[in-house]
């Protein structure tokens, strides 16, 4: 069977160690990139299965959004899923109108998270799923 492989976008870099080593030890393919302006040349070769989106690193000057069509355009089949300190409603709705599957408040714990990207999902063939 396939590796699940990830990318994890976030600012953070004890959340950022955090979440590749927990994703390491269940057995996903786990990259880490601070910038989201780098996940680009990325998804030109690597097509991940995951993409865990930091919506709120301060010092990235881009459009998060218009980036985030940009990475379903060269990678389609890959799930987006965002994550932000914020809760509002009308940024977590941009997110899901430029791809996000599901936006996670922070904190968040793990258990949480690894169900959401390891249950079946609605309308795509089993083979081609995380799990």
């Amino acid at each position: 069977m396939e590796s699940v492989s990830i990318i994890i976008v976030e600012n953070s870099t004890e959340l950022r160690n955090t979440l590749r080593n927990a994703f390491e030890k269940r057995g996903y393919i786990a990259l880490n990139c601070r910038n989201p302006e780098m996940v680009v040349p990325l998804l030109e070769t690597f097509h991940p299965h995951i993409m865990i989106v930091d919506l709120d690193i301060p010092d990235f000057e881009g459009d998060i959004f218009e980036l985030m069509t940009v990475w379903h355009q060269i990678s389609p089949h890959t799930r987006l899923i965002v994550e932000s300190a914020s809760a509002d409603p009308e940024r977590l709705r941009q997110a899901v109108i430029h791809g996000a599957e599901a936006c996670l408040t922070k904190p968040y714990s793990l258990p949480p998270l690894f169900r959401l990207l390891e249950s079946p999902v609605p309308g795509v063939p089993p083979q081609t799923q995380t799990a």
